[in-house]
């Protein structure tokens, strides 16, 4: 067990099924995004991205030792089926996730749309203790790192503009 900052004075609620639906609601606010916005162009570079995070994720993971925080009950129906499986907490995929797609967002509407179901994530795996707080702003800074990391060296797979010149 570790000691939390955050965690160790914030109440304690049940919360941890709204977590996992604000992470789908973000995919479903990311793929939203690409149809309205007519971006399928951009949804190999989405993919690069999102699959670099998840590696790196993995390997985070193995070299993290520590499960989740103290009353974590695991996640709720129909997700709870993970719950055995839960070990791996830095950094915080739902946060990566949400964050990634916020930070890919070009339209105003979706970015606010976006940040919003980010703070919600953020709050309810607070709550819930489904994550250590390092875990959660480590989420959000893999994600900006991988984006950044793919502004400089990965732009030529972002078909939705010319690709930056080698």
């Amino acid at each position: 067990m570790l000691s939390d900052l955050i965690l160790d004075n914030i109440p304690y609620m049940n919360v941890g099924f709204y977590y996992d639906i604000g992470s789908l609601l973000s995919v479903f606010v990311a793929l939203t995004y690409i149809v309205v916005k007519k971006q399928g162009r951009q949804f190999s570079y989405f993919l690069i991205l999102m699959g670099i995070f998840y590696v790196v994720r993995g390997i985070f993971i193995v070299l993290t030792p520590f499960g989740n925080p103290p009353l974590f009950n695991g996640s709720g129906a129909p997700f709870n089926g993970f719950s055995r499986y839960e070990l791996g907490v830095y950094p915080s995929g739902h946060v990566g996730n949400a964050v990634m797609f916020f930070l890919l967002a070009r339209d105003r509407f979706f970015k606010w749309l976006l940040f919003a179901v980010v703070i919600f994530i953020i709050i309810t795996l607070l709550l819930a203790r489904g994550h250590y707080s390092v875990d959660i702003f480590s989420g959000w800074f893999f994600a900006y790192a991988i984006k950044s990391f793919g502004e400089k060296h990965l732009r030529y797979f972002d078909l939705s503009e010319d690709p930056a010149p080698l």
